[in-house]
């Protein structure tokens, strides 16, 4: 799409160099961009890899390199001499136990219309795949790492998708079903215990195929009130965070028209039961009879951010910067759930400014800015999980308040 495309992939979050780029940079003969080059790409500090050696400086949240929706860099230079995170975007890949897998990431808005508007099922193909443009060189693959890159981790993996593309439960019953199955792992991963496995994951299969939790699943208390307070809670602190795209700035604000929320100042409680109110209007009159027909969407969403997130153990550099690495599994968890939670509320909020409007295209609208709020910030998945052990809602039991409307 190129200029014409709606959200530019070169703003609203930092443009890593790896190493190998960055030294062609440095070794750049060209009278105008090899200047350029050599002082606005700078080294980040020690102890970074070398697929995040150095980053690009930006200018108004954008990088400097952005000129008319186009990259200078590429205009001047050819695409040979774009970092390896520039040339790949918006495919993703992931190196799990010597295989490679690829998928794409649903912030660029292509990404997120191809994905999200089809109603069938996410396919996953097996073979080798003849794009050129999927150089696995420039497709920096993430490694993993031995502690669990264990033989099960295919079989854990492919339950999860599962769960999520059965279609019998609702979105939200299938995360909860997905809470189950962590908490269960993690317990055994916190006790030694990989060797069963295999027979926890085949019981998990049974039970829910024979509606073994159904009853469990419709005696699930429904909290509005707490649901809305740590999810405006966490929006406030993601506006605090990072640096914010005015796109999502612009959501943020038709969020907040929608449900009559504010969050610079105190809400008195009498005022946050009108908006807890206004919010389950906004839910039973515009959300829903939409999404009753389209909850595909969410599925889709969250199929995709299962896979390139190698949930639920997720990718040795995520567990870092969760600060969560003895706690990996439910910590995973509790981040799917929390992003979720955040995308679903800013889609009520948006449904109740659109109204009869509301349609798919404005969920693949909101799933694709939040997305690049969400899970590209650096800082906010760590403050996530601060305040989610501040509120005790640490474990999937009780993150299940987060999900049911």
């Amino acid at each position: 799409m190129g200029a014409d495309c709606p959200d530019t992939c070169c703003s609203g979050w930092k443009v890593p160099v790896d190493k190998r780029t960055y030294q062609k940079y440095q070794q750049c003969q060209d009278g105008i961009m090899g200047p350029l080059l050599q002082s606005l790409v700078v080294i980040k500090p020690a102890g970074t890899s070398d697929r995040h050696y150095a980053e690009i400086r930006l200018s108004g949240g954008s990088c400097v390199f952005l000129s008319k929706g186009l990259c200078s860099i590429q205009s001047n230079l050819g695409e040979g001499y774009l970092s390896n995170t520039c040339s790949a975007y918006p495919r993703i890949a992931n190196l799990v136990n010597g295989r490679m897998e690829r998928s794409l990431d649903l912030s660029c808005p292509e990404s997120a219309r191809l994905v999200l508007l089809d109603p069938k099922p996410i396919q996953f193909v097996e073979g080798i795949d003849g794009d050129s443009l999927l150089d696995p060189d420039r497709l920096q693959p993430e490694e993993q790492s031995p502690e669990h890159s264990h033989r099960d981790m295919a079989a854990v993996r492919n339950l999860m998708i599962r769960i999520l593309q059965n279609r019998t439960y609702t979105i939200s019953q299938r995360l909860v079903l997905i809470g189950h199955v962590c908490d269960r792992l993690q317990r055994m991963a916190a006790g030694g215990d990989l060797e069963s496995t295999p027979v926890v994951v085949m019981g998990f299969q049974n039970a829910i195929g024979l509606g073994l939790f159904n009853n469990h699943l419709k005696q699930i208390v429904r909290k509005p009130a707490t649901q809305l307070g740590v999810t405006l809670n966490l929006l406030a602190e993601r506006m605090r965070s990072d640096s914010v795209s005015e796109r999502f700035r612009s959501l943020f604000g038709e969020f907040q028209q929608g449900i009559g929320w504010t969050p610079e100042a105190s809400t008195p409680e009498s005022n946050m039961d009108a908006i807890v109110q206004r919010y389950g209007h906004c839910h039973a009159a515009y959300y829903w009879p939409l999404m009753k027909h389209h909850e595909y969407m969410l599925e889709h969403y969250l199929v995709t951010y299962a896979f390139r997130n190698l949930f639920p153990y997720g990718t040795m550099e995520a567990a870092e910067r969760l600060g969560q690495i003895e706690k990996r599994i439910c910590a995973q968890y509790s981040l799917m759930v929390v992003q979720f939670a955040i995308l679903k509320s800013l889609l009520i909020g948006v449904s109740g400014v659109q109204r009869s409007a509301f349609s798919p295209g404005h969920v693949a609208h909101v799933v694709q800015v939040g997305t690049k709020a969400l899970d590209h910030s650096l800082s906010f998945p760590a403050s996530v999980m601060r305040k989610l052990e501040s509120w005790a809602l640490t474990n999937p039991a009780r993150l299940s308040v987060l999900v049911h409307n």
